[in-house]
């Protein structure tokens, strides 16, 4: 592993340890701690083997069901209007002693809500955070609550390119440790070009430049300032949303956004009746998580962020 975090272990792609990163605090995120990956079908017995070395015992899988195994149906994913890599089953065994779990993000069920999303052309690039974190926090919550409550050793976690879902995920976990938001940005767009040689492998066109037409149609760049960004509310937006911070457009503080005049809480104040909804919650039993073995449920909400700063920060 090199000192700029990216991973070159056999068969991965966009791998890179969410460690030695710049917290507020002054200190660095702890190495080997969280790894972030993509698709991992190329994974050699090599690459495990490196993995296994390096002190990862967890593989934590983002996707879907229709997207991890192969099926003649055309799959929820699908039917919302997302694009995803064909499911293989041809893939390496884990090492002994490395457990994977599988915590879908997407919630596909909710077919609507992505054909929403997928209309809007806000899939694929971090213009669909906003949204999801509105409506589908407790998917979110059911992630970092697996990832708090993981088996000792090191964490891997992926989805299909390893960019949005992960990318999601690993921003939230960075701001739970405090990372400097340009640090948080900077993971971000190091997929850019760490996936033109995943996409190459899968005979697929590089989506870098079709995520830049979505933001460059918006007058944007993945270096714009949030002010440009949600100019216009969305509908989804409530007064009291939670805080978090976005990887492409730097600190987002949703409750401190104001209400103009005419609405609830309005003359420039967030709504003063409204709770803040908490997006680390416990875990719920509806949240679709699946595993070999399942994590156990989190007592509460401190615990998760308590747990991942451990794991994250040095102290």
């Amino acid at each position: 592993m090199s000192e700029n975090r990216q991973i070159t272990w056999d068969g991965f792609f966009n791998t890179r340890d969410l460690g030695g990163l710049p917290t507020r605090r002054g200190g660095t995120t702890r190495r080997r701690a969280f790894i972030r990956a993509a698709d991992l079908r190329f994974v050699t017995a090599e690459g495990w083997r490196s993995a296994y070395e390096a002190g990862v015992r967890t593989i934590v899988d983002l996707r879907n069901p229709d997207e991890i195994r192969p099926s003649q149906d055309e799959g929820l994913t699908r039917q919302g209007g997302s694009a995803v890599f064909p499911a293989s089953a041809d893939q390496a065994p884990l090492p002994p002693g490395m457990n994977r779990l599988e915590i879908p993000l997407d919630h596909v069920e909710d077919v609507e809500f992505w054909k929403d999303i997928n209309g809007r052309g806000l899939n694929g690039s971090p213009l669909y955070y906003r949204p999801f974190l509105d409506h589908k926090a407790e998917r979110c919550a059911a992630v970092i609550t697996a990832l708090a409550r993981s088996e000792p050793g090191g964490v891997l976690f992926h989805c299909g390119a390893g960019r949005d879902r992960t990318g999601l995920i690993g921003l939230l976990l960075l701001a739970l440790a405090e990372v400097e938001p340009d640090a948080i940005a900077d993971d971000y767009e190091i997929s850019t070009e760490a996936l033109k040689p995943l996409f190459a492998a899968m005979g697929k066109e590089d989506q870098g430049p079709l995520i830049s037409s979505l933001l460059a149609d918006r007058g944007l760049t993945l270096r714009s300032p949030p002010s440009k960004i949600w100019t216009r509310r969305p509908s989804s937006w409530r007064p009291g949303s939670p805080r978090t911070t976005s990887p492409a457009f730097g600190p987002v503080s949703w409750a401190d956004r104001t209400v103009p005049s005419g609405e609830p809480g309005g003359r420039g104040r967030a709504h003063p009746r409204r709770r803040r909804p908490n997006l680390f919650r416990p875990m719920t039993a509806n949240t679709g998580l699946s595993r070999a073995s399942s994590p156990k449920r989190c007592s509460s909400a401190r615990t998760s962020r308590s747990a991942i700063s451990g794991r994250c920060r040095h102290r």
